[in-house]
């Protein structure tokens, strides 16, 4: 069962949002509930009131939230969740992309601009996520390792680097696997899996990206890895177009 949350100060979005939402939901057979709010003040009370989350059964797994709302907006709603310990995997809406950098510290799974979104874009965002558990082999990078063939899923990867002619994969699972190569042998596989490089010897994934300072990208876990002067404009351009997709 995905639990999914909507918050919009705007009821008639809300209702044909919701429609959509549960068009997809049906066509992909997957089981749901959805609760609406109609502003950041309920959706935060909600949960309050039902503390500690992980005594909760219908925490949500999903919040599709405004950014532009009255009182408390939607990032700031966001960032009240994520103190509350709210794990959910967050959507904004939003008429314009002028916030997508501030909703980096909440990691939002996605940034939607209405009137903009498609439905299959609707439908990836249950893709992106273990709620959706098949790794199709296409998504996975192949290695050998010692003796060992693996296959290493993309998305458990949060970054790469190259030092004296090895590379490093770092996993989310705090597992690294080096092997002989340089960057140029998988800078292009890696951006089509949606990496980007940030310096001269390291490419990130953009799923992870938390914060971006002008000489830093932060990633998951507060890991913090230099960003060159000369790759800043393509890794902002890189992650707009990503969280936007």
């Amino acid at each position: 069962m995905i639990n999914i949350y909507l918050c919009d100060d705007n009821k008639m979005f809300i209702g044909y949002f919701r429609k959509e939402l549960e068009q997809i939901l049906k066509k992909l057979q997957l089981d749901y509930v959805i609760d609406c709010f109609y502003s950041g003040e309920s959706l935060i009370n909600e949960l309050s009131d039902n503390l500690p989350l992980s005594a909760y059964k219908l925490s949500p797994d999903f919040v599709f939230m405004d950014v532009l709302m009255n009182e408390i907006n939607g990032i700031e709603a966001a960032q009240q969740l994520r103190s509350l310990n709210c794990t959910a995997e967050i959507v904004f809406l939003s008429s314009t992309k002028d916030f997508v950098f501030s909703s980096f510290d909440v990691q939002p799974l996605n940034y939607l601009i209405k009137n903009e979104y498609t439905k299959d874009q609707l439908s990836s965002i249950f893709f992106k996520t273990n709620h959706s558990t098949t790794i199709e082999p296409e998504h996975c990078l192949h290695l050998t390792v010692g003796s060992k063939l693996m296959s290493l899923p993309y998305r458990t990867i949060l970054y790469f680097e190259v030092c004296r002619h090895k590379v490093t994969f770092h996993t989310v699972n705090h597992d690294s696997y080096s092997l002989s190569g340089n960057l140029k042998d998988f800078s292009e596989e890696f951006r089509v899996q949606n990496f980007v490089q940030i310096y001269q010897s390291y490419m990130v994934n953009l799923a992870f990206i938390k914060m971006l300072t002008p000489r830093a990208v932060l990633l998951h876990e507060d890991i913090s890895l230099p960003l060159g002067r000369t790759y800043s404009a393509d890794v902002k351009s890189a992650y707009l177009e990503y969280i936007t997709q």
